[in-house]
């Protein structure tokens, strides 16, 4: 049986504060660049470095951008990977009511994404507990018709067309130019969530939201299917609990060297990592 995870919709101000400034200068990316972002604290990277090598294996993305809490990453990485030291980022109120949840406040930042990845105009946000375990290129391609992003339905949500923020593509140009990362930013500061940023950018975005294939985001709370791309263990251990029939996955990309992973890249797309 399913443990419905009720959404409530809460009235939010009519005028939200603005957000501060961009946090880097707005630079000239290459045309048509695939970026993804992942974002996770220190007890996190170890499985972030995982999802990381697996998309890197599935897919023929430009450039990963890493959201953490250091200037540098303490193990060696591929120059395809951009580190962002998000501990300093003043978006949000030390004091405001999501900081003191269960997730890391980290966490919270990527409600900030259109700011923080002003150089971008789209990113696929990924979660640091899942794989990519099939090919995934075209989904940078998506067509959003108009809508402010992507992502796959949350069945654990009693709330229709509420999308599951482990897997998001953003149109980051729109979320900036109708203001709606300033709402997230806002209601985020102002008001508790029990899902934080997911919370926020449903919330914001609602009635813009495009729905994705389950494929792209195979969860305990977004479905089953019989290919999936995505494999997404929403937190629980990759031996066990819920997901745990989904262990070989993770398992496989665990074991690979940062060469095993260049190589077979190399293979797929002629696109080795760089070091």
């Amino acid at each position: 049986m399913m443990i419905h995870r009720h959404f409530e919709r809460q009235r939010t101000e009519p005028e939200p504060k603005k957000a501060k400034k961009p946090i880097r200068k707005r630079r000239s990316r290459p045309a048509g660049e695939k970026t993804a972002v992942f974002i996770a604290t220190r007890n996190w990277y170890d499985n972030m470095i995982v999802s990381v090598k697996s998309l890197f294996c599935n897919s023929d993305v430009d450039r990963v951008v890493l959201v953490v809490e250091d200037d540098e990453f303490p193990v060696p990485i591929p120059k395809e990977v951009e580190i962002i030291n998000g501990s300093d980022f003043e978006f949000f109120d030390r004091n405001s009511p999501n900081m003191s949840s269960h997730f890391s406040g980290l966490c919270v930042s990527r409600a900030a994404y259109g700011y923080i990845l002003n150089d971008l105009d789209r990113v696929l946000s990924l979660d640091s507990d899942l794989v990519a375990v099939d090919d995934i290129s075209g989904l940078w391609s998506t067509e959003l018709d108009g809508n402010y992003c992507a992502g796959v339905r949350d069945m654990g949500i009693s709330r229709p067309g509420y999308i599951n923020a482990g897997v998001v593509l953003m149109d980051l140009k729109k979320l900036r130019d109708d203001g709606i990362t300033d709402r997230m930013i806002d209601l985020l500061n102002r008001q508790r969530r029990d899902w934080i940023d997911q919370d926020a950018l449903n919330e914001c975005c609602d009635g813009k939201i495009l729905l994705l294939p389950t494929r792209y985001n195979e969860s305990p709370v977004t479905g089953r299917t019989e290919h999936p791309a995505i494999v997404h263990y929403v937190g629980v251990s990759k031996t066990s609990g819920s997901n745990g029939q989904h262990r070989h996955y993770w398992d496989e990309y665990a074991k690979m060297s940062w060469d095993d992973v260049s190589k077979l890249r190399a293979e797929r797309y002629g696109k080795p990592l760089t070091f």
